[in-house]
């Protein structure tokens, strides 16, 4: 890896050993252009209906669970599956390295279109394992989707880059938190329960899939820090990727992440409906709390930019981690609201640091790996969902744990990722420190 001066750009970038491989040209600290936020815009708006499929099975689970006579054991199923073809396709993806060999918004498009005949599937669906085939391939879609997106971003923005992406995250949270949304609706109940609510979530849902897919093809072209192409395939560059320690550093605390996010959204509104909140209040608390974190990714988006990605990296993960143990305790004995008020400080934290990861990968990995990089990265952290999301409900059912220990379970994951981060961030500044005296010497 070459070496470099540890310094900061107008933005604040720290630049060093550790994040020379990043696409940046010689007059990278230029501002964003109209069009670079355009582009933007476009991309976020394009993930979050595309992914609109992702969590639309959650609003109709109750006419699910009597359609397909299964079990609220079973029900989770319907989600890991999507979070199984996720992580297969994207393994797929880093083993062929696609995104580093086509253009990444014509992935987009593909996924879009996968997505829809998928979704449209569960129509046809007449047993139980018929719909989890149908959700498998959604996951499969949603792969196709979200890492290229990171990529095409990232073509978009040499400076600013981590706000940047920011938005695209941000953009995801409100799509998770929609079901419950919709759940909240007067009268809402009724309708998601029955047949022709299910007919309506799937025509709709599938229609904003469409409209996302094409995107990225129709207004969009690619940016003007383009990562160079990769034409043939290497096994070499698999190995390539796991040598890049401060890279790996990334991965391991992304996981981490998932780990704590996915545990933590997919288990939020059954801790507010077992309290004493209405099945309404329950909704539109969930909703709000997973909302938050989208709000926080763009408020707090330059902050990675300014003062250091691993530096915010850390913070937020101490906050969530000190939340994970808090909201147990709290709920069990403090007042509704201020245990209400608690989960939305939760939610508020849990995202924020997500987009920096992605940044991170865009800047550690040599420019012809930076896709395969985004999709490994991916696959890795949403195998680390499917336990957190499976385990939590069973833990809250346990005599003696209950809600009152249960999310303190999620508290490994941002302990990991602290690690991970701390490490990496003494890393840069080593390296920064070693090259300073270097140039002194010279």
């Amino acid at each position: 890896m070459d070496e470099g001066l540890l310094s900061r750009g107008s933005e604040g970038v720290e630049i060093s050993a550790t994040t020379s491989y990043a696409a940046l040209p010689p007059g990278h600290t230029e501002q964003p252009t109209a069009k670079s936020w355009r582009a933007c815009a476009v991309l976020a708006v394009s993930v979050l209906l595309s992914m609109s499929t992702w969590l639309s099975a959650s609003v109709v689970l109750p006419y699910l669970e009597a359609y397909f006579r299964i079990d609220e054991d079973d029900a989770p199923l319907l989600t890991i599956s999507v979070q199984l073809g996720f992580v297969v396709c994207a393994v797929a993806q880093a083993i062929v390295q696609l995104p580093d060999r086509c253009n990444c918004r014509r992935l987009m498009c593909a996924g879009g279109l996968v997505a829809c005949v998928a979704n449209l599937a569960m129509l046809a669906c007449r047993a139980f394992w018929h719909a989890l085939v149908a959700r498998f391939f959604t996951g499969v879609a949603m792969a196709l989707i979200y890492p290229p997106s990171t990529k095409v971003l990232a073509t978009w923005f040499a400076a600013r880059r981590g706000f940047a992406m920011s938005f695209l995250v941000g953009a995801i949270s409100p799509g998770s938190a929609l079901p419950n949304l919709v759940k909240a609706m007067p009268g809402g109940a009724g309708l998601w329960e029955s047949r022709r609510g299910f007919v309506l979530l799937t025509v709709v849902t599938t229609g904003l899939t469409l409209v996302g897919a094409v995107m990225p093809v129709a207004l969009l072209g690619d940016g003007p820090f383009p990562f160079p192409a990769s034409t043939k395939f290497r096994a070499s560059n698999l190995l390539k990727i796991a040598r890049n320690g401060p890279g790996m550093l990334v991965i391991a605390a992304y996981c981490g992440h998932n780990w704590e996010l996915y545990g933590a959204w997919s288990s939020i509104p059954s801790f507010f409906a077992a309290g004493v909140f209405g099945a309404r209040a329950a909704a539109v608390l969930a909703f709000l709390a997973i909302t938050m974190g989208g709000v926080a990714a763009v408020v707090l988006g330059q902050c990675g930019d300014a003062y250091g990605r691993a530096k915010f990296c850390v913070a937020c993960s101490l906050v969530s981690c000190a939340c994970d143990v808090a909201v147990g305790l709290c709920g069990a004995a403090a007042p509704k609201a201020a245990t209400a008020a608690l989960v939305l400080v939760w939610g508020f934290f849990l995202v924020p640091d997500s987009p920096q990861y992605s940044t991170l990968i865009t800047e550690l990995f040599e420019p012809e790996l930076v896709g395969t990089a985004l999709v490994l990265t991916q696959a890795l952290g949403y195998v680390c969902t499917m336990p957190s999301i499976y385990l939590i409900p069973k833990l809250a059912e346990v005599p003696g744990v209950r809600w009152r220990w249960t999310f303190a379970s999620l508290a490994p994951g941002a302990a990991l990722a602290v690690a991970c981060m701390l490490r990496l961030d003494a890393s840069q500044r080593r390296e920064g420190r070693m090259a300073l005296s270097t140039q002194e010497a010279a």
